[in-house]
């Protein structure tokens, strides 16, 4: 069975820095340990199986889901991604606090289920800095880039389902921000009211005019 309580979730739109802030918060904090999720999408260079995700293809993953193997899972960018039961219990089991990486849909799929999970959503400062920080890897075309901004839109809109915000302007303070929120759990109402109000002011000031292959 699942420790709720033990359990911290975390999503955010692709581009926003989750990945660099979700890394360095694991190695500062010595009894958090991040659940490896389950992808059919191809390795980008540097990363490795068991380590950053678990690779395998779409009929094991599929094959994943027909068992209920998976707590959660979702097609994004036409590539399944996912938790298994087993990656998950294996982070409790082990006495540490997990770190669960999902994307919005994951979590829409299992907030029921996980009333005492803490959420945290990370959110970029505008539209236009998501774009210029997508522009920047340099690791998709600009179909895929306006196609990830086009899902951060929808993901914007449903922030509601979380209990916490943390915004990336400046990566430094982002992560204090989240370091604290992991640590002590600690966001007042009005804080996340206000996180609340600037997604959505976000989403009502949407542009697509402004998204420019460089």
């Amino acid at each position: 069975m699942i420790e709720m309580k033990n359990l911290i979730v975390v999503s955010a739109p692709s581009g926003t820095g989750k990945s660099t802030l979700l890394r360095r918060l694991v190695a500062d904090i010595p009894d958090l340990r991040l659940s490896i999720s389950t992808t059919t999408r191809q390795p980008r260079p540097g990363e490795e199986s068991g380590k950053h995700y678990h690779f395998v293809d779409e009929a094991t993953f599929e094959d994943m889901i027909a068992r209920d193997a998976l707590v959660e899972w979702a097609k994004v960018f036409g590539n399944y991604y996912g938790t298994s039961r087993a990656a998950l219990q294996d982070v409790l089991d082990s006495g540490q606090r997990c770190l669960l990486e999902i994307d919005v849909q994951g979590w829409l799929q299992i907030k029921n289920h996980l009333a005492q999970a803490k959420s945290v959503f990370i959110y970029p400062p505008s539209a236009q800095e998501l774009w210029n920080r997508l522009s920047a890897r340099g690791t998709d075309d600009y179909a895929t880039r306006l196609r990830r901004v086009r899902t951060a839109k929808g993901e914007l809109a449903q922030v509601e389902s979380y209990g916490s915000f943390v915004l990336n302007e400046d990566l430094e303070k982002a992560y204090q921000d989240l370091y604290a929120l992991v640590q002590d759990g600690a966001q007042s109402s009005e804080q996340r009211a206000q996180a609340i109000y600037v997604c959505q002011q976000m989403v009502q000031e949407w542009d697509e005019s402004l998204f420019k292959d460089a």
